[in-house]
């Protein structure tokens, strides 16, 4: 039986100061354990691949061994996650940065070889973060938007919610909860966290909650049900149509690409902003917890994320929409 996990505050895993990472542990009743990658879908759990979870660690590790408090570890992870994803970027890939913060070399730094260590690249932004005056009390977010550039704006306060999931798993247990039996639901893209609530003040026409994370995180059909939509939704303000296939942008209007799943209840859930067309087709059975895509931008958004709506009958309009919290909730999905 196939489970996902659910973030819960426990005692550290550590190995004379080293995280440890174990294997998984997959039972039919919840058990403690942490994630590694997958065998159904070759990508870590909570849609991080184990290349991100170990650069995470290692980060962790470093923080640890030079006896800094927690909230270090959740700045770096942070500035880390916004900057590169935490993956080490390679000289002249996408842009002039360089390392898992994606810094330009220099003599302040160091050289590319430098920075093109992960190790030596946490060091320097630990020893970089210790010179801002009153770090300790300043919310992570800002204090890494002071180590990596003023003009970096608000894309680290977007990404400290799930860099604080990613602190839990690295610190502690979570529960392995099976989802994969008929009528059972799951997450659909556990472990990333959810904003831009449901018909808000600020947004009354928004009929569902967004997931942001990065190009690639896998979504996951949260129940079993038959694909009835799979469609590429996306025009300018003329009516003229929009690629989906190249990102959106906020004057795009749209879903880009999406599909939507009649479930068993007959309920329907959409999702919108694939990265790319979707790899199931109008009529196909899928699982709870089957890989329907990955997140985009396509449509009318300003980064990659998943827009997630849920619907109480079939076809989809806004007169059926229902706040997905709710419908997950009481479908025994914990966010």
């Amino acid at each position: 039986m196939r489970s996902v996990l659910v973030a819960t505050a426990a005692a550290a895993v550590l190995t004379a100061g080293i995280v440890a990472v174990p294997t998984i542990t997959l039972a039919d009743d919840p058990a403690t354990c942490v994630p590694a990658e997958s065998e159904q879908h070759g990508i870590s759990t909570f849609g991080y691949f184990s290349s991100q979870f170990e650069t995470a660690g290692m980060i962790h590790s470093i923080a640890l061994e030079r006896h800094l408090p927690e909230r270090a570890s959740l700045i770096a992870i942070a500035a880390s996650m916004a900057d590169t994803g935490l993956i080490n970027q390679e000289p002249g890939e996408d842009s002039d940065g360089v390392g898992i913060f994606g810094w330009t070399p220099s003599e302040a730094v160091g050289d590319a070889e430098q920075l093109s260590d992960p190790g030596y690249a946490a060091g320097r932004f630990f020893d970089e973060m210790v010179e801002v005056n009153g770090w300790q009390d300043m919310p992570p977010a800002q204090v890494a938007r002071i180590v990596q550039g003023e003009a970096k704006g608000t894309v680290y306060a977007e990404n400290q919610a799930s860099a604080r999931v990613l602190m839990t798993m690295l610190q502690g247990s979570i529960d392995c909860l099976p989802v994969v039996s008929p009528g059972e639901y799951t997450h659909p893209t556990p472990g990333v966290a959810a904003g831009g609530g449901f018909r808000t003040p600020d947004g009354p026409g928004h009929d569902g909650i967004d997931f942001s994370g990065y190009r690639g995180t896998p979504i996951l059909a949260v129940g079993d049900g038959t694909v009835v939509t799979v469609l590429c939704n996306a025009h300018t303000a003329d009516g003229a149509a929009y690629s989906c296939d190249v990102d959106g942008s906020p004057e795009v209007f749209g879903c880009g690409w999406y599909l939507e799943i009649l479930h068993t209840d007959q309920t329907v859930t959409r999702y919108c902003h694939f990265e790319a067309e979707p790899p199931v087709a109008v009529g196909e059975r899928v699982s709870a917890g089957q890989e329907i895509g990955t997140m985009g931008s396509s449509g009318n958004s300003s980064g990659p994320h998943l827009h997630f709506e849920t619907h109480m009958a079939y076809p989809a309009w806004p007169e059926t929409a229902v706040d997905p919290r709710d419908y997950l909730a009481k479908r025994g999905v914990r966010f």
